[in-house]
């Protein structure tokens, strides 16, 4: 203790020849359990007692009992069950620290004088043998505990921010969750303490993003980042309040998730552009480079009811692209995981010469089965997506992931600083990645040529 006294921490030692003071009985459960024979002892020998511990164990012979309030710690305790009742996972809960303590106070051990000391006082070691009185020792204690172990009492305890993550597929098919946390701490974040993230995952059942959406908001997040238009719309639909942080979001002024690129208004803002769409077309291009004499590309699409056409859309972005290249087009639609064999069943019956995947999450949950059929009827095929490439497609040409999910980090840190939504211009993507597979490429008879061999950013062997 800070007193200059000393102090005697839960010992049954002659008090006399220890020349203890005062006893202090720290937290440990074993020593606490003792409590009652240790107030015994202090009544016995006219010590004062300062309890770790909640009032309510206040009781005869205790002088002082500080400690957190128990009544905040089962509504902490219903919070995470709650919580974790509605789909959230252990694993991302931070551990909560108490933030209410209560004081309690014996005034009549206070009053009580020892036989042997008529003046009532402590004697503290030291020079002057100085005197302290009683009162003065429950006024020190108190000053002492207050104004140093809880000084953050005196001011009122900063709520940490929570981000709400929505996305259609979980940390398995998608490395850009880990990529926005190590992005975050570099930004001087640390998860846990001075945020809390709330990841939700539709896991390619698209109907699941409004209700997720809506959890986020329930729970009372500072901003949702939103993967996908899909992901984007229901957290717009859920809220008009909240920020939203977009992301792979094609054309967000058609959609009506913002009022304009340079001026969002509302409360969304991201990372998407017009250009999303036209890179459709390089996709095309890409394909046609890899595999020379090709004259009819199958185009696979996912068939979303729940979103409307664009005004411009892919299907005119490749026609354009065709046109210019000298191919056919075969545009198929899909909408179950069923229709994926009669997609690829009409690409070899129409000699369909290549494909090119049109990015979904409906993709991304089914990848495993579109390698397989892509493999199965020996099609080079390019995909929106990195994995699909290092896990067998012959190629992959996407935004840069680690670039994207840096600015989304970025657009969160601006916003919990107090930066509104509407304030912040849509970001266009400035780095896509081209990934092809050798190995894959070899197994289906391709040679490669060497000037786009020379352009890629990544190459499997």
């Amino acid at each position: 203790m800070k007193l200059g006294m000393r102090t005697h921490y839960v010992g049954f030692d002659d008090p006399v020849r220890e020349r203890t003071e005062a006893i202090i009985v720290p937290p440990e459960p074993l020593i606490r359990s003792q409590r009652r024979r240790i107030a015994e002892f202090a009544a016995q020998h006219h010590l004062p007692l300062l309890l770790h511990g909640p009032a309510v164990l206040l009781e005869s012979g205790v002088l002082l009992t500080y400690g957190s309030r128990l009544s905040e710690q089962p509504r902490i305790v219903a919070s995470y069950i709650d919580r974790i009742l509605k789909g959230a996972r252990p694993a991302d809960l931070p551990v909560q620290q108490p933030t209410e303590f209560e004081f309690g106070g014996e005034l009549e051990d206070c009053e009580s004088p020892r036989p042997d000391d008529p003046a009532v006082t402590l004697r503290t070691s030291g020079p002057g043998n100085r005197v302290m009185e009683r009162r003065a020792f429950l006024g020190a204690v108190t000053g002492g505990l207050l104004a140093a172990p809880l000084a953050a009492d005196a001011a009122p305890t900063r709520k940490v921010p929570v981000i709400g993550y929505l996305a259609p597929e979980a940390e398995s098919a998608f490395g850009g969750l880990n990529a926005f946390r190590q992005w975050l701490r570099d930004l001087g974040y640390v998860e846990g303490q001075t945020i809390t993230l709330e990841t939700r995952f539709t896991d390619g059942r698209e109907e699941r993003a409004l209700p997720l959406a809506t959890e986020l908001v329930q729970r009372g997040v500072d901003v949702i980042v939103a993967r996908t238009t899909v992901s984007a719309l229901a957290a717009k639909q859920a809220t008009s309040t909240i920020p939203i942080v977009f992301t792979e979001v094609g054309d967000p002024v058609a959609r009506g998730l913002v009022a304009s690129i340079a001026r969002p208004g509302g409360n969304a803002t991201g990372l998407g552009s017009f250009e999303s769409v036209e890179v459709n077309g390089k996709r095309l291009a890409l394909l046609v480079e890899a595999v020379p004499g090709i004259a009819r590309v199958a185009v696979l699409r996912y068939k979303n009811p729940a979103l409307q056409e664009l005004p411009r859309s892919s299907l005119d972005v490749f026609r354009e692209a065709a046109r210019k290249l000298g191919v056919a087009l075969q545009i198929l639609h899909v909408q179950q995981p069923g229709d994926l064999e009669m997609a690829f069943a009409a690409m070899t019956r129409d000699r369909a010469g290549g494909l090119v995947l049109v990015g979904a999450p409906f993709f991304t949950t089914h990848r495993a089965t579109i390698l397989r059929l892509t493999a199965q009827h020996r099609l080079p095929a390019i995909s929106t997506e990195r994995p699909f490439a290092e896990q067998g497609g012959l190629m992959a040409y996407q935004e840069y992931t680690l670039d994207t999910e840096r600015r989304v980090a970025v657009f969160v840190d601006k916003i919990l600083k107090g930066a509104k939504p509407a304030d912040l211009p849509v970001e266009q993507p400035t780095k896509f990645e081209l990934v092809i597979n050798l190995k894959t490429a070899k197994a289906l008879g391709l040679t490669i040529p060497p000037s786009l061999l020379a352009r890629a950013d990544q190459v499997i062997e």
